[in-house]
């Protein structure tokens, strides 16, 4: 295709190669009452062209319906709907593109939508950076996935996907949102710099995410809420404006062998019913407690080491009944663990040792209520 504004939508249904030829800037395909592209056959490739979607009703800037499309170095925009829908069962191969200032989503994949989506820019778009739900199980991999207004990813309605070693940054919501039975698998991503939350799981959302690195967010490192279950193991989660793990509302899941440190808030906080696992994660240098849990929270601790916090290694408040078997408590700023206001507890076999203020600080109205055995103290 030679340089020129094509100022009509194109429909590609059956196989075809259209390779722009010349620069990328004056290949334009500018579709308006229309999709800018809509696939539906089996195969096709379509690089170097700039295809816009200027409005009109509801359309996609690339509307990938069936089938194999080859969608590569390309620049796609959308006053409309998405940048790019797949959809239909479609398996398409995006690379190298350019996907930004969707309307709603950049890259919206449903309907048991499939592909893969390799070194992509995906920014500044109204909704998710990429939105998978209904059985879409797309595979992301070193996307920059940044400054869309709402979340980078969001896995919703049974949504699948695998995402490693994207770098998802400066959303206004999550880096990723998990949500209404999503669940995705996240290796090896860079999640940093958001607005709020750099992982929120919530309404029986899931997940496991496995190495990845949490950083820098303006609330919580990962939020795990109203029945949210995922499974974090090996990740990084640090220096957050918040909390490193905030379990709330009923908030479930797994944390096993995390890094959480540097946090603004506790490194994880357990409230409202939140009922987690955590078993041999590291839980230091925070600038508050290391755990905290408050107003009816609970949850089991079992082989943590919790050191190096400005507070409490452990506080313990409102109601708060956790159980922390065989962690290891020490060098904290205050006590190891500070129990209060009708907190509650089970604590055994734990290493207390060497924290400024000593093992405990339990108050009159907490004693009763906090069980202890062949802790060292």
């Amino acid at each position: 295709m030679r340089p020129g504004v094509y100022k009509e939508g194109l429909v590609i249904d059956k196989p075809l190669e259209i390779v722009g030829d010349g620069s990328l800037e004056e290949i334009i395909v500018e579709a308006e009452g229309a999709d800018a592209v809509l696939f539906k056959t089996t195969m096709g490739r379509l690089v170097n062209l700039t295809l816009r979607q200027a409005g009109g009703g509801e359309w996609f800037g690339v509307d990938i319906a069936q089938g194999r499309l080859e969608l590569e170095a390309c620049d796609i925009s959308s006053e409309s709907l998405a940048c790019v829908a797949i959809h239909g069962g479609a398996a398409p191969s995006l690379k190298r593109n350019r996907i930004h200032d969707g309307k709603q989503s950049g890259v919206y994949v449903y309907e048991n939508g499939q592909g893969i989506l390799e070194d992509n820019d995906i920014s500044g778009n109204g909704l998710a950076g990429v939105s998978i739900k209904t059985g879409g199980n797309p595979t992301l991999r070193r996307n920059r996935i940044h400054d869309g207004k709402e979340s980078g990813v969001h896995v919703y309605e049974n949504g699948q996907g695998f995402l490693e070693d994207n770098d998802i940054s400066g959303n206004g919501l999550a880096g990723v949102a998990i949500t209404s039975g999503g669940n995705p698998t996240l290796r090896r991503n860079q999640i940093h710099d958001g607005k709020q939350s750099g992982v929120h799981v919530y309404e029986k959302g899931q997940g496991v995410l496995e190495d990845n690195d949490i950083s820098g967010n303006g609330l919580a490192g990962v939020a795990i809420q109203t029945g949210g279950n995922p499974t974090l193991r090996r990740n990084r989660i640090h220096d957050g404006k918040g909390g490193g793990v905030y379990v709330y509302e009923e908030g479930q899941g797994v944390l096993e062998d995390n890094d959480i440190s540097g946090n603004g808030l506790a490194g994880v906080a357990i409230t409202s019913g939140g009922n987690p696992t955590l078993r041999r994660n590291r839980i230091h240098d925070g600038k508050q407690s290391g755990v905290f849990v408050y107003e009816n929270g609970q949850g089991i601790l079992e082989e943590n080491d919790i050191a190096g916090n400005a507070r409490a290694g452990v506080t313990i408040k409102t109601g708060g009944n956790p159980t922390l078997r065989g962690n290891r408590i020490n060098k904290n700023g205050y006590e190891a663990v500070w129990v209060y206001e009708g907190g509650v507890g089970t604590l055994e076999d734990n290493d207390l040792r060497e924290n400024a203020r000593g093992a405990w600080d339990i108050a009159a109205d907490s004693e009763p209520n906090v069980h202890r055995a062949r802790n060292q103290e």
